[in-house]
């Protein structure tokens, strides 16, 4: 190689091992278990609550961010951080935490309430399986919405 073909080549090759560097770190970061899976935020009689599926468990805080829980998902029956969730309300002003779980074979909506003596969500019971929660079974949900006034719970898939 002569000093002009050095002169191009170095460059290149450096761009090149860049952009390597950087798909897998893409890579990692999207194979973490350990990232936030969902965030989600709900006015409460007791004040504003937000919950968080971060590092394999439920965190429950206050509005000024303060940690009220944290729960491992494997107490709540999750075997892996979920698709999504939402949080209501029920009838009685109970705060509820919707989880929809793409576990195998079948895809399910985990619902749990709020146990204010334990600081758990507690009891949590499966709600809906099957799979017409999905388009089809290749679709990965990427939504989950709960209309408690109206008795309704939506999943949005990437279809």
């Amino acid at each position: 190689m002569n000093r002009r073909d050095w002169m191009i080549g170095v460059p290149v090759l450096g761009a090149l091992a860049g952009c390597l560097v950087a798909f897998l770190h893409g890579m990692q970061i999207q194979s973490s278990v350990d990232g936030m899976a969902a965030l989600r935020s709900l006015e409460t009689p007791a004040g504003a609550r937000v919950a968080v599926v971060a590092a394999r468990a439920l965190h429950l805080l206050d509005a000024d961010g303060r940690r009220l829980a944290r729960q491992d998902l494997g107490a709540i029956g999750l075997q892996d951080n979920p698709n999504d969730m939402d949080l209501t309300l029920d009838a009685a002003g109970q705060l509820e935490a919707w989880f929809f779980d793409d576990a195998r074979p079948l895809p399910r909506v985990i619902r749990c309430t709020w146990n204010e003596a334990s600081a758990a969500f507690q009891p949590c019971l499966v709600v809906a399986s099957g799979a017409q929660l999905k388009w089809d079974a290749t679709s990965r949900a990427v939504h989950l919405a709960v209309d408690r006034a109206g008795e309704r719970m939506f999943v949005a898939d990437a279809r």
